[in-house]
């Protein structure tokens, strides 16, 4: 699972950089931790995509810049969120007949006082592990992010200043 990470996190930060300006939350922090909950999960590639897109709007912070004609934002955020359970519902379904290892199969065996979890639970299960590994993910990346260029920026300003003072020290060597 590491390599894979830090696989995607490269296809991840080289797509946004083609871009040349780009929203780093957005299309950097917000992609790795849904991509990487999506392998947890299980979830078939061909729904990685739709999942991330219906993820981010249920955590909040991945609205369309542009809706889809004639839909609300409430409606797009309700059929984000029946896609997530629709899936889960789904996987869930298809675990139980072929197991694998992931987090999915571990949720469909898992049982609370002897009985089997509910879809509802598993569901419920999903998406609390969506928001809690989304955000803190996101934040600690923007942060990251944010704390190094913060570290450059006061480096250069130290530097700035030192190669400020050392050039008045060349020109006047008795000022003090």
């Amino acid at each position: 699972l590491e390599q894979k990470i830090e696989r995607r996190s490269k296809q991840i930060v080289a797509r946004a950089a083609a871009q040349g300006e780009f929203d780093f939350v957005r299309h950097v922090a917000a992609e790795l931790p849904l991509r990487t909950l999506a392998d947890l999960f299980g979830l078939p590639p061909s729904e990685v995509d739709s999942f991330v897109v219906a993820a981010d709007a249920y955590v909040g912070s991945g609205f369309p810049t542009q809706l889809p004609p004639g839909m609300t934002m409430k409606q797009f955020y309700d059929t984000q969120v029946a896609y997530l359970n629709n899936l889960c519902r789904a996987l869930a379904s298809y675990r139980r007949r072929a197991p694998a290892g992931d987090l999915m199969t571990w949720l469909v065996n898992a049982e609370i006082d002897g009985r089997p979890l509910s879809d509802q639970q598993i569901i419920s299960t999903m998406l609390l592990l969506v928001v809690a590994g989304h955000d803190t993910t996101k934040q600690a990346t923007t942060l990251s992010l944010l704390g190094a260029l913060f570290g450059l920026f006061y480096t250069a300003v130290v530097v700035s200043q030192f190669v400020g003072l050392a050039q008045r020290r060349k020109r006047s060597p008795d000022d003090p």
